[in-house]
């Protein structure tokens, strides 16, 4: 894994499960970014997939999943707070 030194910062990209939200994510970690994904528990195996091409395409980045539903505050603090605790910090929200 890498560590927060060699990474441009760290990105929270919700919804990545599919679509512009995945896309994002794997732009961001492309360009250096250690990469948050959150999507809901019903796109887990969607999620796992786009977390695992980061993994293999880009072994220095450092990515972690966090299923919540952002329209649930507790879960978004929850997600926020996992971010930080896993990643080191937080700099970008997508």
């Amino acid at each position: 894994m890498g560590n927060r030194s060699d990474s441009k910062g760290v990105a929270l990209i919700t919804g990545a499960g599919q679509g512009i939200g995945r896309a994002i994510a794997l732009r961001l970690a492309a360009d250096g970014f250690d990469i948050g994904l959150n999507d809901i528990s019903t796109n887990k195996s969607n999620i796992d997939d786009v977390a695992q091409e980061i993994a293999s395409a880009h072994p220095g980045r450092r990515v972690c999943v966090f299923l919540a539903d952002v329209t649930v505050e507790d879960d978004v603090r929850g997600m926020v707070d996992g971010v930080v605790a896993q990643l080191g910090g937080l700099d970008v929200v997508s």
